[in-house]
């Protein structure tokens, strides 16, 4: 399983038509799982399912995100070695991943925002939106886990999910999330977005 990432609870599951928050294209439905944090702050986390409505297909085509993490091993035993200039060659593919992990989740952001526009600590949130502080590959081998905690990164986090179906726990739910599937949330302390994979 492969993840990018590039936070009362109220549960809310919005099917989308021609008339939806996205065009029917783009993925098969979006879940609001939280609209308001601590203290009533504007706080979403949202889910949209098969983003694109490829499982993933084409954002992992677009990123070269197999051959980024077919070359990872390589690569981290080239760094131990200190020989950081062999990454060099790959350049090119990670400035593509980069450009095109940010569009990616730039939209989710869009989908996302549109979805919660009826409440307006919730919107108003997701409109506050600052640059990237860094895209990354995450990979995570069948069985293992990711243990609950809370990010503390003071930005929205996107996490676009590649690869195997695991039981991740975001807020204060467990959920299936699936190849192709994008998450949003406030990485900041004070969102409390607890999150993990069970």
């Amino acid at each position: 399983e492969h993840g990018v990432r590039a936070r009362p609870s109220s549960h809310v599951a919005r099917s989308l038509s021609s008339g939806g928050v996205a065009a029917p294209w783009e993925c098969d439905k979006v879940e609001v799982l939280r609209l308001r944090g601590p203290g009533d702050l504007g706080s979403p986390i949202v889910l949209v399912k098969n983003f694109n409505r490829d499982r993933g297909a084409l954002v992992a085509r677009l990123t070269g995100l197999r051959e980024m993490v077919e070359m990872a091993p390589s690569a981290r035993k080239k760094i131990n070695d200190n020989v950081r200039n062999e990454l060099d060659s790959h350049e090119k593919t990670r400035r593509n991943f980069t450009s095109e992990v940010r569009r990616a989740s730039d939209r989710v952001l869009d989908i996302g925002q549109e979805v919660v526009k009826a409440d307006v600590a919730a919107h108003a949130a997701l409109a506050h939106r600052t640059e990237y502080a860094s895209t990354a590959v995450l990979v995570y081998e069948n069985g293992t886990t990711l243990p609950r905690h809370v990010d503390g990164c003071g930005h929205w986090v996107v996490l676009l999910s590649f690869g195997a179906t695991v039981d991740f726990f975001a807020g204060d739910r467990s959920f299936m999330f699936e190849s192709g599937d994008a998450l949003i949330f406030n990485g900041s302390k004070p969102h409390a977005v607890m999150h993990g994979i069970d």
